[in-house]
């Protein structure tokens, strides 16, 4: 029933729902389909990162695709080579378009921090809507002039990644709604800065809908203090060690 994993494994496709149509900047939402597990799943050997398909045979999403989904898991399994996984299907367009997890998961978040750093560039200075519909058109260099080695196509794009707690993220899981819908929330000034996000879902025998508020984990703000250690600098960072030393702020962040 649903999209929901239980304990016994199952080889049936993911259950498609209707999809609105691209999002517009001014509503920024997106409904996708969603896949549902209460097990963990290990990036590194346990999705395909050419196709987006879960090939973990002991794991109940195994022969679903999670490209283009909303995948609601506690959380990743395994080491730090998951994020490369992470990373190859962002730059393959196979990536789900959003990830909800029960707890906080550094290592999924260092993979799409990666994409967006040294491929995609940064937006944050910019009036572009990365929305995890539309992606950053990157013409074989970034922000920072550093050329890729490779030309971003429009279908890849950076997936929402979002921690909502054990309370949240067991309705959800119980609820099972064929697809979930994401909105930004606006700021207190009015702007969308596509870090606060309003999760809506069907639940109950009334089919009741629910919401979660919670934060694009990709979008926190950077809360590391390297004052000191900057002020030890005796010349300016190249271009790379810039995006490297972002890239770290970030995941510390995180």
């Amino acid at each position: 029933k649903n999209n929901r994993a239980s304990s016994t494994q199952t080889n049936e496709p993911a259950k498609e729902s209707t999809m609105l149509p691209s999002p517009s900047k001014e509503a920024s939402i997106i409904t996708r389909p969603a896949l549902y597990s209460t097990t963990g799943i290990s990036f590194w050997g346990g999705i395909d990162p050419i196709s987006g398909i879960v090939i973990d045979r002991t794991h109940p999403l195994h022969g679903t695709c999670v490209t283009d989904k909303i995948l609601v898991i506690p959380s990743g399994r395994g080491s730090c080579t998951g994020s490369q996984v992470m990373l190859e299907l962002i730059l393959n367009g196979k990536g789900p378009s959003a990830i909800v997890t029960r707890e906080v998961d550094s290592i999924l978040c260092t993979g799409a921090v990666v994409a967006e750093e040294f491929f995609f560039g940064d937006d944050d200075n910019d009036d572009s809507d990365n929305d995890g519909s539309d992606a950053d058109v990157l013409n074989g260099a970034n922000d920072d002039g550093i050329d890729t080695g490779i030309n971003v196509e429009d279908e890849k794009k950076l997936p929402i990644i979002c921690a909502v707690g054990e309370q949240q993220f067991t309705k959800l899981v119980e609820a099972g709604s064929d697809s979930l819908t994401m909105k930004f929330l606006d700021d207190i000034d009015g702007n969308s800065s596509k870090g606060n996000i309003r999760i809506q879902y069907c639940g109950g025998e009334e089919a009741v809908q629910n919401e979660i508020i919670t934060n694009n984990l990709l979008k926190r703000k950077d809360t590391l203090d390297t004052d000191s250690i900057d002020a030890t600098s005796e010349e300016p960072l190249s271009p790379a060690a810039e995006m490297a030393m972002r890239t770290v702020r970030r995941i510390a962040s995180i």
